[in-house]
């Protein structure tokens, strides 16, 4: 599940995933984009917090994968810096990959307790 939230900056973007994330949570996450991008005149600042999302199998992590791999040329254009915030260190690190093999966009993930740092660099230039 998705959920749009607010982070007190109306240039941020933020989302809250909880447990699973399916093909119409990434839609719908992708859609919030194109609409935030036709309002804005600069690249989109994204902030995500994953809640609870589980065991990170081998073939979880492919089927994720998957549903992000469709969108991700738009992503490229859409977004400039990505922020993750989650105590699960495996999703940290396996987000940490997947986006290192996209270099237009800055990605960060941090643990729940740094929230305010992730915030702070969205915001910074």
């Amino acid at each position: 599940m998705i959920k749009l939230i607010s982070k007190q900056d109306p240039d941020i973007l933020a989302f809250r995933v909880k447990e699973e994330l399916e093909k119409e949570d990434v839609d719908w996450l992708i859609e919030r984009v194109e609409k935030k991008e036709e309002r804005m005149d600069q690249p989109i600042l994204l902030y995500i917090e994953f809640e609870n999302f589980g065991e990170l199998t081998f073939t979880r992590m492919w089927a994720q994968f998957k549903k992000l791999l469709t969108h991700v040329v738009d992503l490229m254009a859409k977004v400039n810096k990505i922020a993750v915030v989650t105590s699960d260190v495996a999703l940290r690190d396996k987000l940490s990959l997947e986006f290192a093999l996209i270099p237009t966009i800055n990605f960060k993930t941090y643990k729940e307790k740094d929230e305010n740092m992730a915030v702070k660099w969205l915001t910074e230039f």
